[in-house]
């Protein structure tokens, strides 16, 4: 689902709270670019730690060589594309955020918005000129929808990304902001406590020359109302492969789709009471996610280990087992091995008994 800070756009993900982030890493990532498609300094591939005045840059690349061209901007969002082959599972960025926020609770519980314009006005303010360039040359969806000029908030509220769905807290990245969104995403994002990165990696195997897309909101609706939420949010109509089919391919998928998110929920909600039925509703949803190709692998990750919670739940030990060691495997997919939900479940495959669903 999508997560949204103080009157914010926050693109949806899926990532653990943190701190500050601690470091700073590249992963032969392509230049971000300017709205008129000139190429910004190198040192902009990975930005500086909040608080430095010039960015920390390595740029290790794997066996098969760099993943991302230095390419000319598109519009508003450059988008990225794979220079060879990319494998499921294989880490393709990583940035460090330039401006960060921590949105405190208010008295009532709620959030409190108060303070973080204050935040990312004065980080911005201690960035050197080039830097901030790069910032501002980032899409402001709210300022273009209405022709005015970009501001600082509507560049945040834009291309924030949460650190963690339950919380408002976000951070901005400026080449992560570059991905394109696509309802059939073959990437995806999440934040990495212990290395104060965001990542992103392939959903799946793709090909050369494939444009590299995430998703920023829920992908598991219909389609008019994905291409609604993202106009509204984002300013743009969505033409990807999910929302360009016609005819009764169309509707096939919005019925997947709309039953996907009913089981999502469904099986907190009726597990408890009825493990049984919450594993049947599992076992279907991610049959779902096959059926419709849709290959998210957090979402898979997050169905086997319900299930892994229900098998607890009915006392069969192997049965945890298994589905421990599925949901440990999407983890590594989706958050990388050293992600801290990935280390959590491959205790639970390691010894299943040690969740605490187990005790007597």
């Amino acid at each position: 689902s999508s997560n949204k800070g103080p009157r914010s756009l926050h693109r949806s993900r899926k990532c653990p709270a943190a701190r500050l982030p601690s470091r700073a890493m590249s992963m032969g990532f392509a230049t971000p670019q300017a709205h008129d498609g000139s190429a910004l300094p190198s040192r902009f591939v990975v930005h500086a730690r909040i608080g430095e005045t010039r960015p920390r840059v390595r740029r290790p690349s794997g066996p098969g060589g760099c993943l991302l061209p230095r390419g000319r901007a598109r519009g508003p969002r450059s988008g990225r594309s794979g220079l060879r082959d990319i494998a499921l599972g294989e880490l393709v960025a990583a940035e460090e955020p330039v401006l960060a926020y921590h949105i405190p609770e208010a008295d009532s519980g709620e959030p409190s918005s108060s303070s973080w314009e204050s935040q990312v006005q004065e980080q911005f303010r201690a960035l050197p000129e080039d830097l901030q360039r790069a910032v501002m040359s980032l899409h402001d969806a709210e300022a273009s929808n209405i022709g005015l000029p970009s501001t600082l908030e509507g560049v945040v509220l834009t291309n924030c990304f949460v650190r963690d769905e339950s919380s408002p807290d976000g951070v901005v990245c400026v080449a992560m902001s570059r991905f394109n969104h696509s309802c059939d995403p073959n990437c995806e994002g999440s934040w990495n406590e212990a290395c104060g990165e965001r990542r992103i990696y392939a959903s799946r195997d793709v090909t050369a020359g494939e444009e590299l897309c995430i998703f920023y909101s829920e992908v598991r609706a219909p389609r008019e109302e994905r291409r609604e939420e993202l106009l509204l949010r984002y300013g743009f109509g969505c033409q990807c492969a999910a929302c360009a089919s016609t005819g009764s391919d169309t509707g096939s998928s919005d019925r997947r789709r709309t039953r996907m998110l009913e089981l999502d929920g469904e099986i907190g909600r009726v597990g408890a009471a009825d493990p049984e039925q919450g594993l049947r509703c599992a076992r279907e949803l991610l049959d779902l996610y096959d059926e419709e190709g849709l290959h998210t692998q957090s979402f898979r990750k997050r169905a086997c280990f319900f299930m892994f919670q229900l098998s607890l739940l009915r006392r069969d030990l192997e049965e945890a087992r298994h589905w421990a060691q599925r949901a440990w495997k999407y983890s590594e997919l989706s958050f990388g091995d050293d992600h801290s939900d990935t280390q959590l479940l491959s205790k639970f495959a390691r010894d299943p008994s040690a969740h605490p669903a187990w005790a007597p």
